[in-house]
């Protein structure tokens, strides 16, 4: 699970300074604090969505052998040809349980290194900013304008919608999975439902069918390889979104304290 923690050295206060002061200083650290724990929220939700997601998608793939393996053993029930079927015969679906979960191990990795790495020097800008202001020398301009360092708009916590807008995304490749497992399993019973076209007493006819069985469900099942780059087809852009969202974001929070400085400037005269 992604975890994201942030050590900050509170700004020793001489007893000189103003209670004012000091108390807006509890603020812009309970300001970011709260934003880093709306941040750390935001990862767990993504996490346990992505999760979840990743087991349904593996369960899909699961189910398609099972599927195979009941209608197997529906024919062995019937026709003696079917005794030496397996699905062990046909071409293995477990390589896209593994691809599916690197795929999401290096989405995580990704969604680190994209969206909570980033989060620090937000974080470093909220705190350099606070020395500037309380270490300007026109103090009644610093103090008008330094508790507009708490607001929304200044919060690392805004990062969190960099996270939250990739659940639809993983939903999406589930969805895909899913769809296409189901129209696999929709072809293993049509071309085991071919066995009907054969006339109970016609040999022939039931020794062809079973004997081309293996190879037509080969094919349907070899159909999951169409899997192959669909994770990355969703978390690839996802990761591109992702360094998008933290740069506005950042640009935008930077703007919001250049304003701040520039309001202290202008009132100081200098």
């Amino acid at each position: 699970m992604i975890t994201f923690s942030v050590a900050i050295l509170l700004v020793s206060v001489s007893i000189s300074v103003a209670f004012d002061w000091y108390s807006l200083t509890e603020q812009n650290y309970a300001a970011i604090q709260s934003g880093l724990a709306q941040l750390n929220q935001a990862a767990k939700v993504m996490n346990s969505s992505m999760v979840e997601n990743q087991q349904i998608s593996q369960s899909a793939i699961s189910g398609l052998v099972v599927h195979v393996n009941k209608s197997l053993i529906a024919l062995q029930r019937i026709y003696p040809e079917a005794a030496n079927l397996s699905s062990d015969q046909l071409p293995t679906t477990m390589w896209y349980t593994g691809y599916v979960e690197s795929v999401a191990d290096q989405f995580r990795q990704a969604s680190t290194n994209n969206v909570m790495m980033p989060a620090q020097g937000i974080v470093r800008n909220i705190l350099d900013a606070m020395n500037d202001l309380y270490s300007n020398p026109s103090r009644s301009c610093a103090e008008r304008y330094a508790a507009n360092l708490v607001q929304p708009r200044i919060s690392v916590g805004r990062l969190r919608d960099c996270l939250t807008t990739n659940i639809p995304f993983f939903r999406g490749l589930t969805e895909t999975t899913q769809l296409l497992m189901r129209y696999t399993e929709a072809a293993v019973d049509a071309v085991i439902a071919q066995v009907q076209l054969c006339s109970p007493n016609s040999r022939r006819c039931i020794a062809k069918f079973f004997g081309d069985l293996p190879k037509l469900l080969g094919n349907i099942v070899s159909n999951i390889n169409n899997l192959y780059g669909m994770p990355n087809a969703f978390s690839q852009p996802a990761n591109e979104r992702n360094r998008e969202c933290v740069s506005l974001i950042t640009i935008d929070i930077q703007e919001a304290i250049q304003n701040i400085k520039a309001n202290v400037s202008a009132c100081s005269g200098h």
